[in-house]
This record gives structure tokens, C-alpha cells and sequence, in this order.
């Protein structure tokens, strides 16, 4: 554009002009000329009795979004409108009716345009037209671009200069200007009066809808309760809730609007509220007013018989608090009531720590600009982790909102994070429904994973899956490519039949590498995925153990082995996981496993023990329970030292261990002390060989000393014959076996109490 506005000023002035004063009549930030620039241009049009018409645009409330995102935004945003002017209108205009677009400061854009009809009315139509169809372009093309949340539209103001023959021609573009850009204020006020009036007509008639989602425990997955969301007339200007809401600032509606909210929330809750919690939006400059103090909320609430404690006021802060004093003992009043209180959009607009440590809310919502990614973000991890050990410490509890995927969910609970919300979980709905049964056995699980110790023998590959969603194989390409741009952390989907069972998968890289070929889009964006689909991929049923899953992955072709693993129940689709996930879980229960073995021997310790002792006891497994330890060790580690006696330990240890099948379960309990459990059918056999080798081999050890090496005892306990109920019960029987075994000469074992 730059090399545009040089040949036009080279035309418009005199050759002899010095570079720097070229320079000067271009907008620093657009580069686009100023006014003067066109002098001549328009002035010989003028003088052949040629119309020019001119159109004034300007951007709808640029100073709030200068105020709300910064100066940086701001200059983006003008950059990108005076780039998108020029390139519609190149794509709209012929080139002898564009004489040029100026920038006169701000975001103050004008477009001098030839070409119209000599005739007044018929030039006007014809500017109406190209007018409205060079705006609605450019809006189109600006909101394509991700500069703010709100959606960005322009003001539009034109007028015609009919011929003349006048000197000044400065004086008359300049008023013509002033015209356009009256007619764009008076534009504005008109639209700015009727959708005054549309919210008023709203609120009159009461014509919200009230939507709610769900808010869960990211421990027990249990609702804990629900938030009260609004909605706007459908397809109206006002059904996103923030225009509603903004706008209803702008007119001082929000007291009614937020009333009216309210009261419908309630009523319509309370038939499904059933204890649960109901949380409230209330912007602070609401909650201060008398019209709230006056007690009709609380008084909604008395009739429909709700209690004060299932009420949460989540002050969303818009706004900025300006005095947390007033603001504080306003609160007070209510919490005294009994209701409870929420900070939203912490990390967003002016929700911050001293909201938080001026305000003491019962509940921290996170925005979900932290939650986004959560799970591939450390710099967010690291705040979020600071931001949920600092609400615990100040009892408050942290709500995630707006998760979309499981992974996210899962470093949330990772995280501590206490409770969630988003369209993962539930989407805002008339009425809310039950929770997939699947998110809610992710959540357990995860919990149960994080307050265990696991081992690689615990867990299945059902354990680990991530569930998305599934398309069908009539299903277009182009579906497939828009869940990608969705879903960035996505790498694959499957296809599946009517029957819900999976009979292809689509792997990002290779759809892409695909549609970036020759004729590649044209070619497949619009056929069914069927075509794209890779038609034999691995397909692993879900009790499948995590080892064997990994061996199954690895041995596929190098072409596939980052492809996805497609899990299933019951050969219908359960779920996926990636070859980097799988790995991942791979290493950390290895990592589990060393960090909670003994180091001696190898063997898992107490804890990994104790669980397995849980995990059998609540399944009710016939199983048989060896416990095993050295006769008068202590005497024969103090006589021959203590790397005589680890020579001992590790032989115990590797006698066990070349016993055992591959179902079998092996322990160190510390020092001298074993646990193995086996099929109970192979107690004799395993207890007699155990003996048999220990004396064989201890003899072998040459050990120099007159004191005899310590023989073994061996207390079984079998399951079946005993009504235990956990690990402790266990012991005990355990112990009373033993202290009978180790009664008896030499090497021995005994079975059960008699």
C-alpha cells in the first residue's frame, strides 16, 4: 500500500517536493494519505463536471475497546481495517471511480469515490449502495480475525458533492465530510435509540431465556449445583448474554434486567434444585443499590422455600470495585443470611487478588483463559497451581470453568482444582440433564489414580482412555478438518457405525498431508471421510494390559505408530489413547514402582502391597496370602554383620521370584519379612519349593562361623476360609499363624488356623 500512496503523491505534487515532506502526508500508523493529499484529484473532477461522492466510516465504541484491551489492539485493529479497505475496495470498485481512502486520525476512515450519476437522486442511490456493500465487507472481514471478544462494526455516513466550478475546493470537502459524518452520527443515535427500546421491550415481556449448567465435584464427580445463565431473544441482536448485558449498562437497565434474571432463575430452578446449590450472576454496582437491599430477591427465595446456604451471589466483575470497604460490609450483610459468595473470571478484567483478599468469597471461579490448555501450558500450570494452594489456605474453593476436553479436566484435578464447569461437563441447557456415565468414571478413576499407588500389573488400558467424539463414515471431510481447528490438542477421530463400533480412524497429520496436495481440498472437503479414513487401525479391547497394549502399539508399521489406539468394550467404542499418553503412564508407573519398592530387593513395599491386599479384599478373590520371614535373624545379622544378612534378604528375595507365574504377586514388607500371593491350588507346592531351595542355597552361601544359618517359616492364609475385610484383618490372622509356625523346628509352614 505504501508504494501506492508514493506514486500518488509523486502525481499529486510536484517532483521537485523533498522526500521528507512526502512523508509527512501519510498517517504514521496506516500509511494511508491525508486529505490534502486528493486536492487535485478531486478538484479536476470537479472542474469536468463530475459528481464525487464521499463515505465516512468510523468504528462503533472504539474508545471501550481502546480502554478494555489496550493501545497495541487498538493499532491492530486500524492497521487491519485500512489493509481490508483497500483490498475491497479494489475487489468492489473499478479503478477510475476509487480516487483514493484517507485516514483523519483515529479510527476516522474517509473514501473519495468517481464515477456517479450526474443526476442527484440517482447518484445518491448508487453511493447508498456501494456504501453499504464496502461496510458490511469490511465488518465481515475485521470479525474473521480475532482482535477482541466483542464483535467489531462501523458507523456509516456518505454524501454526494455535486459539480462545481469552485476555487475552494478544501472548504467543500471538508464540510461534505462534516455531512457524512453527521449523517453516521445520526445513524448512530437512531440504532442506539431502537435497541434501547428492543431491551426495554424485553424486559417488559420478560422474553429471556434462563439456561443452567451444571456444576460438579472434580472428586466425586457428584452436582453440587448449577449456574443461573442468560440468554437473549433467538436470533436477535441482544441473544449473546454479552451485549445484553453491556448494553443494559450503557441504558442503566442492568438493576431491571438483573432483577428480572434472577426472579426467573429462581422460580424455574427450584423445580429441579432438589439441595443443590443455584449461583447468581450480580454485577457489584447492582449489588450495593437499595432496590437489592430492599430484600426481593430474598423474598422470592423465602416463598419458594429455598435455603439462604443453597445461594451463591457470583459477583462478576466487569467493572472495577471502587471501594471495597462499602463493598465489604455490603456483603457482610448478606453473608450474615447466610448466602454464599463467588469471585468470577479470576484472571480476567479486573476479577484479581485483592477482589479476593478483601471480599474472602466461599468460591474462586477461574476464567477460562487459564483453563485453556491447561494441560500443555507450565506457565499456566505453575499460576493455577499458586492461585489453588492460595484459596485453600484462605478456605475458599476453586472452580474451573469452561473446560472442553479431558485433558484439561485431568490436570485440573491433578492440580487440586475443587470444582468444574464447561461444555465438556455439560453444556448451559433449558434443563439440565445426568451426567455421562463416562465423564463420571474418568473423574473417579483419576481420583482413585492420584490417592493410589499403581503398578503396571493394576491397571488395564481402559484405565487410561480419553473419550471424543466419533463421527459416522457419511460424514464430510470438512467436518473432520473444522473439529481439528476446534480442537488443537486433538490429533485424531474415529469413525464408527450405526452400531457404535469403530471401523476407521482419521489421523490429523495424514489428512493434511493429504488435503495439501494438488487439487487436495477441492477433491475431498466435500466427500464423505469414508475416503480418508484409514480402514484397519489398531482396535484393543479394554481389559487389555497396559503393557501388552504398548507391545501391540510398537509392533505396528512405521507409517502407524503414532497413530491412535482405538479402545473398546464389548467391541463398541470406549475410547482413545496416543502412543505419547500410553508411554507417558507407562513411565510414571514405573516411576511409582521404584519410588515405592524396596531398594534392597527390588520388590514393591508397603503401600503397593496394602493396595493390592485392598484392591483383592474388594473384589472377593480366592487367593492364598504367604507370609514369610527368617527364624532368629536379628541374632544372625548382628553375628555375621549386616551385608551377610542382605545376602540372606536378596536370596529370600530370588527364591520368591523364580517361583512365581505371571498373576502372581510378590512383596517386601522390610528386613526379613516377605508377602507372596498365589492360586490357593498351588499353596502346597509353592511353600514346599520355597523351603526346599532356601536350604539348599543358604548352605551355599560360606559363611564362616559356628552359628547355624536361620531357617524359614512360611503362614498361609487362604481367603476363602476367613471373612476379611481389609488388610488389617489380614495381618492379624496372619500373625497368629505365624506365632504358631515359628514354634515348630527347622523349616516350616502352616495353613490356616486350626
Amino acid at each position: 500500500m505504501f508504494n501506492k500512496v508514493k506514486g500518488l503523491v509523486a502525481q499529486v505534487f510536484d517532483k521537485s517536493i523533498c522526500s521528507d515532506l512526502k512523508a509527512n502526508l501519510t498517517d504514521d500508523l496506516t500509511g494511508l494519505p491525508i486529505i490534502p493529499v486528493f486536492y487535485n484529484q478531486l478538484h479536476k473532477h470537479l472542474m469536468q463536471k463530475k459528481n464525487i461522492g464521499i463515505v465516512y466510516l468510523d468504528i462503533i465504541n472504539f474508545s471501550k475497546v481502546e480502554e478494555k484491551y489496550g493501545q497495541q489492539v487498538c493499532e491492530e485493529v486500524l492497521v487491519s481495517v485500512s489493509n481490508i479497505l483497500d483490498d475491497v475496495c479494489e475487489k468492489l470498485l473499478r479503478s477510475n471511480n476509487k480516487i483514493g481512502i484517507s485516514n483523519r486520525g483515529g479510527d476516522d476512515f474517509i473514501i473519495f469515490l468517481a464515477g456517479l450519476d450526474d443526476e442527484q437522486s440517482q447518484a445518491e442511490r448508487s453511493l447508498n449502495l456501494i456504501a453499504n456493500r464496502i461496510k458490511s465487507n469490511v465488518v465481515v472481514k475485521l470479525n474473521e480475525i480475532d482482535y477482541t471478544e466483542e464483535v467489531l462494526d462501523l458507523h456509516l455516513g456518505y454524501t454526494v458533492i455535486m459539480k462545481t466550478e469552485t476555487t475552494r475546493i478544501e472548504k467543500v470537502i471538508y464540510k461534505a465530510i462534516r455531512e457524512a459524518e453527521q449523517i453516521a452520527k445520526d445513524q448512530k443515535t437512531k440504532e442506539w435509540m431502537y435497541r434501547r427500546e428492543m431491551l426495554n421491550e424485553i424486559i417488559d415481556q420478560e422474553n429471556i431465556r434462563i439456561v443452567y449448567q451444571p456444576l460438579i465435584s472434580l472428586q466425586t464427580a457428584e452436582v453440587i449445583g448449577y449456574e443461573a445463565l442468560t440468554r437473549g431473544p433467538r436470533g436477535s441482536c441482544f441473544e449473546r448474554p454479552d451485549r445484553l448485558f453491556n448494553f443494559a449498562k450503557e441504558t442503566d437497565l442492568l438493576l431491571d434486567l438483573e432483577r428480572l434474571c434472577r426472579r426467573k432463575a429462581l422460580v424455574k430452578a427450584n423445580k429441579f434444585l432438589d439441595g443443590r446449590k443455584l449461583s447468581l450472576n450480580v454485577s457489584p454496582e447492582v449489588i450495593e443499590v437499595d432496590d437489592f437491599k430492599k430484600g426481593i430477591t430474598q423474598k422470592i427465595i423465602s416463598e419458594l422455600k429455598i435455603n439462604n446456604q443453597d445461594i451463591i451471589f457470583e459477583i462478576t466483575e466487569k467493572t472495577a470495585i471502587t471501594n471495597f470497604k462499602i463493598f465489604r460490609k455490603t456483603l457482610n450483610h448478606y453473608s450474615s443470611q447466610g448466602y454464599q459468595i463467588a469471585v468470577d473470571d479470576l484472571g480476567a478484567g479486573y476479577a484479581n487478588l485483592q477482589t479476593i483478599a478483601e471480599l474472602h468469597p466461599q468460591y474462586i471461579k477461574l476464567d477460562m483463559s487459564l483453563v485453556r490448555d491447561i494441560n500443555s501450558n507450565p506457565t499456566k500450570e505453575a499460576l493455577l497451581e499458586a492461585i489453588v494452594n492460595f484459596a485453600h489456605q484462605v478456605d475458599a474453593k476453586v472452580v474451573g470453568e469452561g473446560i472442553e476436553t479431558y485433558d484439561e479436566l485431568e490436570r485440573l484435578i491433578e492440580l487440586g482444582v475443587d470444582y468444574g464447569q464447561g461444555y465438556l461437563i455439560q453444556p448451559p441447557l433449558l434443563k439440565p440433564k445426568r451426567l455421562d456415565n463416562k465423564l463420571k468414571h474418568f473423574i473417579k478413576w483419576k481420583n482413585k489414580e492420584l490417592n493410589n499407588i499403581f503398578t503396571i500389573d493394576d491397571l488395564s488400558i481402559g484405565n487410561i482412555i480419553r473419550y471424543d467424539i466419533a463421527l459416522q463414515k457419511d460424514d464430510l471431510v470438512e467436518e473432520v478438518v473444522n473439529y481439528f481447528e476446534r480442537n488443537q490438542c486433538l490429533n485424531g477421530i474415529v469413525v464408527v457405525d450405526e452400531e457404535d463400533s469403530p471401523i476407521g480412524l482419521i489421523m490429523k497429520d495424514k489428512l493434511y498431508n493429504k488435503l495439501g496436495k494438488r487439487f487436495g481440498v477441492p477433491l475431498f472437503m466435500q466427500r464423505s471421510v469414508e475416503l480418508v479414513m484409514d480402514k484397519n487401525p489398531l482396535i484393543i479391547e479394554e481389559d487389555i494390559s497396559i503393557e501388552e497394549a504398548s507391545r501391540m502399539a510398537m509392533s505396528r508399521g512405521y507409517d502407524k505408530i503414532y497413530d491412535y489406539i482405538i479402545v473398546t468394550k464389548n467391541r463398541k467404542y470406549e475410547g482413545t489413547i496416543s502412543v505419547r499418553r500410553l508411554l507417558e503412564k507407562i513411565t510414571n508407573l514405573q516411576l511409582n514402582t521404584a519410588q515405592n519398592s524396596n531398594p534392597l530387593t527390588g520388590l514393591p513395599g508397603n503401600t503397593l502391597i496394602n493396595q493390592r491386599l485392598g484392591k483383592m479384599l474388594d473384589n472377593n478373590l480366592d487367593l492364598a496370602i504367604l507370609y514369610i520371614d527368617l527364624d532368629n535373624f536379628k541374632v544372625f545379622n548382628d553375628y555375621y554383620s549386616f551385608e551377610s544378612g542382605d545376602l540372606v534378604i536378596k536370596l529370600v528375595a530370588n527364591i520368591l521370584t523364580g517361583l512365581a507365574k505371571e498373576k502372581d504377586f510378590i512383596g517386601h514388607i522390610g528386613g526379613d519379612d516377605f508377602l507372596m500371593i498365589i492360586e490357593p491350588k498351588r499353596v502346597k507346592e509353592v511353600a514346599e519349593r520355597i523351603i526346599a531351595e532356601y536350604e539348599k542355597e543358604v548352605k551355599n552361601l560360606n559363611l564362616n562361623g559356628n552359628l547355624n544359618q536361620p531357617t524359614i517359616s512360611i503362614a498361609v492364609v487362604k481367603t476363602i476360609d476367613y471373612n476379611l475385610k481389609n488388610q488389617f484383618e489380614v495381618g492379624r490372622v496372619a500373625a497368629q499363624l505365624k506365632d504358631k509356625v515359628k514354634r515348630l523346628d527347622g523349616s516350616n509352614y502352616l495353613i490356616n488356623i486350626d
